[in-house]
C-alpha cells in the first residue's frame, strides 16, 4: 500500500506468480486505487480487491500481508499495443483455486456502508499494518 504518483489517492500493488501449467513461473501485476478522490475508480478498485479477498478466503482484510501466497485462479485477457504504449496483461477476474466464481459487486455495497458507520479519523481495515 502507498500513495499514488499522482497524489490523488492510495494504491495497493499486486504481484501473482503462474504456480501450474505452461505459463508457470511468469509474473502478472495488478494496481489497485484502493483510495482515490474520484469515486469511480475508487468503488471499481474496491470491488476488485473484495473479489480477490472472497476468492482466497479473507473475508475481513485487515492487512494486506493476508493475501500472500494464498493460491488464486485469475482471469487475464491482453491488451493489445496502442501508441506509445506496449501490449500488456490485465486481470478481469478471480476465482478461487477450486474454481468457484466470486461477485466483486458485494463489496463496493457493504465497503461504502462501513466507511459511512466508520469514525473519520479511523483508517480503512486494508490500510492498517
Amino acid at each position: 500500500v502507498q500513495p499514488l504518483k499522482s497524489g490523488k489517492g492510495t494504491g495497493l500493488k499486486l504481484t501473482f506468480e503462474i504456480i501450474d501449467g505452461q505459463y508457470k513461473g511468469r509474473r502478472v501485476w495488478e494496481n489497485l486505487n484502493i483510495q482515490h478522490e474520484n469515486e469511480d475508480t475508487q468503488r471499481i478498485s474496491q470491488s476488485q480487491l473484495s473479489a480477490l479477498c472472497h476468492a482466497v478466503n479473507v473475508i475481513k482484510l485487515q492487512d494486506t500481508a493476508a493475501l500472500h501466497l494464498k493460491p488464486v485462479s485469475i482471469k487475464v485477457a491482453v491488451r493489445e499495443a496502442q501508441g506509445q504504449y506496449q501490449a500488456s496483461n490485465n486481470i478481469k477476474g478471480y476465482e478461487s483455486a477450486g474454481g468457484v466464481r466470486q461477485q466483486p459487486a458485494l463489496f463496493a455495497a457493504q465497503a461504502e456502508e462501513a466507511q459511512a458507520a466508520a469514525p473519520a479519523s479511523k483508517a480503512p481495515a486494508w490500510a492498517r499494518k
